[in-house]
C-alpha cells in the first residue's frame, strides 16, 4: 500500500464520520469531530539505530458518532493523521477506523460485532491519545447486556508500514437466571512493507466461554481461545488457550478480573517439520472509576503473531507476549484535563532458528488539554519510546507536541 492509499483511506475516514454524524436513528445520539494542528519534535520519530531527531508539523482529525436505542448501542471511530518532518524524515499517515455494535434480541440473547482497519508506521499508533478526546474521557456506563468489547489496539513493527484489517461477530446467551454461554469468531489480515514485508498473514480465531454468578458481586467460569495463523511464505501456526476466569465488583467504583490458564501452541517450519509448546497464560486487570478520574491497570501473557514486535528476518515466528500498562485521566473541571499512560510489551521468539530471540518495547505518553472557548482548546503531549533488542538498541525517542484543536458536532 503506497502513499496515496494512506491519503485514500484518510479521506474515507472524513466520509464516514461525516456520513456518521449525518445518520438518524430512534434514539439517543451523539458526534463529535475534533480537528487539530500543532507543532512539536521528536529525537527518534523511527526508533531506528541512526536515528536523526526533527521537527514536526502536524495535522488530524479524530471522530466518534454513537447512537443508542432501546435494545442497541453502535458506535464509530476515525482517526487520521499526517506528520511532515524535518531533517529528511518526510511525511508519515497514520489511521485507526472502527465500528461496534451490541444488539439486545430479547432478554436471553444478544449479539455483537467489532470491525476495525488501521495503519500505523514505525508504532506511532502506541504514541497517540486516539481513543477517546479529553473530555469525553468518562462516558456514562452502557446498561446494554452482552460482553465487554475490548480491542487489541497492539500493533507493533519497526522497519515499514504496518496495516490490520480485522472483523469479529459474536452472541452472548443467557442459559439460566446466573449463567450465560458466549460464541463469537473472527478474521484478521495483516500486511506491511520492508522489513516487515515476510510476516504477512491471515489470522482467524474463535472464542467460547461459560460465566457462572456465584454472588451478587462475583462471577467465574472458564473459556477457550484458539487461533490460527497462515502466513504468505507457507508457514502456519496455531494457538489452544484454555482459560478459568473470575470477576470481581469490590464497590461501585471498584472492579477487577483474572484469568489463568496454558497455551498450547504449535508451528509447522519451513523445512517441513513443526515444534510444539506448552506456556502459561494469564491475565488482570483491576480498574477505578470516580467521579472525575478513572485508573486502570492491567498485565497479560498471551500468544500473537510477532508483526507486533517487528522481528525482521524472523517475522515469521510465533512469539509469546507479556503486555503491563497503567492509563489515567482526570477532569479537572469543566475546562481541564490531563491523563496518562505507560506500557511495556516483552516477547519472545519460541520458534524462531537458533538463540531465543526477545525485544521489550516500553511507552510512556501524558497530555494537558484546556478548553479556552466552546469549541476550541489547546494542549500539550509528552512522550518517551525505547525499544531494547537482541543486538544494538535504538536511541530512546522522546517528542512533545503543542495543539490547537476545534471541535465540531455535539459539545457539553
Amino acid at each position: 500500500m503506497t502513499v496515496s492509499h494512506l491519503q485514500t483511506a484518510a479521506r474515507v475516514t472524513f466520509l464516514v464520520v461525516g456520513l456518521a454524524m449525518t445518520a438518524s436513528v430512534q434514539g439517543a445520539t451523539r458526534s463529535t469531530l475534533d480537528l487539530s494542528a500543532g507543532v512539536g519534535f521528536s529525537t527518534n520519530p523511527s526508533l531506528q539505530l541512526d536515528s536523526k531527531s526533527a521537527l514536526f508539523g502536524r495535522v488530524s482529525a479524530l471522530g466518534m458518532h454513537e447512537w443508542r436505542s432501546e435494545r442497541t448501542t453502535t458506535t464509530l471511530s476515525a482517526y487520521a493523521e499526517n506528520t511532515t518532518y524535518s531533517r529528511g524524515n518526510g511525511s508519515k499517515q497514520l489511521f485507526d477506523l472502527s465500528a461496534r455494535t451490541i444488539h439486545s434480541v430479547n432478554p436471553n440473547l444478544s449479539i455483537f460485532g467489532t470491525l476495525s482497519f488501521q495503519g500505523d508506521v514505525d508504532g506511532q499508533l502506541s504514541n497517540r491519545f486516539i481513543r477517546a478526546t479529553p473530555d469525553l474521557i468518562l462516558p456514562p456506563p452502557t446498561d446494554q447486556p452482552g460482553p465487554l468489547i475490548v480491542d487489541d489496539a497492539t500493533l507493533i513493527g519497526f522497519g515499514g508500514r504496518q496495516y490490520r484489517l480485522s472483523g469479529q461477530v459474536g452472541a452472548t446467551i443467557r442459559a439460566t437466571a446466573r449463567s450465560s454461554v458466549s460464541l463469537s469468531a473472527g478474521a484478521q489480515r495483516n500486511f506491511a512493507s520492508g522489513s516487515l514485508s515476510n510476516a504477512n498473514m491471515n489470522s482467524y480465531f474463535a472464542t467460547a466461554s461459560y460465566d457462572h454468578q456465584i454472588s451478587e458481586r462475583t462471577s467465574a467460569g472458564f473459556s477457550t481461545n484458539f487461533q490460527y495463523q497462515d502466513y504468505d511464505n507457507g508457514l502456519s501456526s496455531s494457538v489452544i488457550n484454555p482459560l478459568l476466569t473470575v470477576s470481581r465488583q469490590f464497590s461501585d467504583q471498584f472492579q477487577g478480573s483474572a484469568a489463568v490458564g496454558l497455551l498450547f501452541s504449535r508451528q509447522e517450519q519451513a523445512d517441513g517439520g513443526s515444534d510444539s509448546s506448552i506456556d502459561p497464560s494469564f491475565s488482570f486487570s483491576l480498574c477505578r472509576r470516580g467521579e472525575r478520574d478513572r485508573l486502570c491497570a492491567r498485565v497479560s501473557r498471551d500468544a500473537r503473531n510477532s508483526l507486533s514486535v517487528g522481528f525482521g528476518p524472523q517475522a515469521e515466528s510465533l512469539v509469546i507476549s507479556t503486555l503491563g500498562s497503567v492509563d489515567y485521566s482526570r477532569q479537572l473541571d469543566a475546562n481541564q484535563s490531563v491523563r496518562a499512560s505507560i506500557s511495556a510489551v516483552r516477547s519472545s521468539s519460541q520458534f524462531s532458528e537458533g538463540d531465543d530471540r526477545r525485544t521489550t518495547y516500553l511507552t510512556f505518553l501524558t497530555g494537558y488539554d484546556r478548553k479556552i472557548r466552546q469549541r476550541l482548546a489547546v494542549g500539550v503531549t509528552g512522550g518517551a519510546r525505547r525499544l531494547f533488542q537482541d543486538g544494538r538498541d535504538p536511541k530512546t525517542d522522546l517528542n512533545a507536541s503543542a495543539y490547537l484543536r476545534y471541535r465540531l458536532g455535539d459539545v457539553e
